[in-house]
């Protein structure tokens, strides 16, 4: 858990990946996307901070498994399953402040 999250500030570090926040409709949670080699986190500034930390939270296990061959089922459960854990929820409050 903290692997991923030290490797998602390497990638913002580095220009990999970013992390960005638009007005959107409500429905509209979060999604992980691809620009020109450069991953983008894009997270709905319409929802609370908490929620756009568990989203956030959510989209990372999305990177670990961005050019696999992972069925979308299972990557969307692990991801659900993940952005569920307590531990992992505190775990990326306190490390959000580097990434957001």
């Amino acid at each position: 858990m903290v692997n991923i999250m030290k490797d998602a500030k390497k990638m913002i570090d580095c220009g990999e990946l970013r992390v960005v926040f638009r007005n959107l409709e409500c429905t509209f949670t979060g999604t992980t996307i691809d620009n020109n080699g450069q991953k983008v986190i894009i997270l709905n500034s319409n929802l609370t901070y908490e929620y756009n930390i568990k989203k956030l939270l959510h989209e990372l296990i999305h990177l670990r498994h961005f050019d696999s061959d992972l069925e979308t089922p299972e990557c969307e459960s692990e991801a659900i399953e993940f952005e569920n854990n307590p531990i992992a929820l505190q775990r990326l409050i306190q490390f959000a402040t580097n990434i957001i």
